[in-house]
């Protein structure tokens, strides 16, 4: 892999780098959630193990995380899930906050459970009383971002951002990058599918049993114009 380093860190003084057994990686992200990556490795000297951290570096992408899943497969090679420090925000907990900002709120949650944070941008916007009872700490944030964006008009989001927890005004995160809408420009190519071959039905038959007349009853419902063009596809 171009430009790709791996690293399996078991303890502050034990970092070892994994680069060369790794044979696949996946990323995906998205706001307020946590970050997953899974990626398959060839065994080595190094034996990875749940809560181990794994730091990713790809281009411009730094990706930290810790290792919730492993497994084996028949030909040996080891696949691991790591998530972002987001993913123990998923623990319930109970709290009442009081004139508390989001952005008060969401570091309080990060010291409380000793995850690291970046940068935490004031929302400057006292929420009142906020009380969560066994609540999961994201759905906590979310209650607070909603709050603020109905009353304060101004949408903040939550991410691990290279192993730092950060809370940001998504307007401040805009980027200055324009769109070629040339007609030969590659971003408008795309690709589009469509099916009938699950969830589509132009034809039901419902039956049941009528205890009174001692009778079965059918009731049916059908698409003429859909079975013209596609046949029948008829549940019962």
């Amino acid at each position: 892999m171009t430009d790709f380093e791996a690293r399996l860190i078991k303890s502050d003084t034990e970092v070892y780098d994994i680069t060369e057994l790794v044979t696949s990686v996946d990323f995906t992200d998205n706001m307020n959630v946590s970050g997953v990556t899974t990626f398959s490795m060839l065994p080595g000297g190094v034996r990875p193990e749940e809560g181990n951290g794994i730091q990713i570096i790809s281009g411009g992408l730094t990706i930290c995380g810790y290792i919730f899943k492993l497994g084996y497969t028949a030909a040996k090679d080891v696949k691991l899930t790591v998530y972002d420090q987001l993913r123990y925000l998923k623990a319930s907990d109970t709290y009442v906050f009081e004139d508390k900002t989001a952005s008060q709120i969401v570091q309080a949650l990060c010291t409380a459970f000793g995850l690291r944070t970046g940068f935490i941008e004031d929302t400057r916007h006292p929420l009142g009383i906020m009380t969560f009872d066994n609540k999961p700490m994201l759905d906590m944030v979310a209650d607070c971002v909603t709050k603020t964006l109905v009353e304060k008009k101004q949408l903040y989001y939550l991410r691990d951002n290279a192993g730092r927890v950060e809370f940001r005004n998504i307007q401040n995160c805009v980027s200055d990058l324009e769109v070629d809408t040339k007609p030969d420009s590659p971003l408008f190519g795309f690709s589009y599918e469509r099916d009938i071959d699950s969830d589509t039905y132009n034809q039901i038959k419902l039956a049941r049993d009528n205890k009174e007349t001692g009778r079965r009853e059918i009731f049916m419902t059908k698409d003429s114009g859909n079975i013209k063009k596609w046949g029948h596809a008829a549940v019962l």
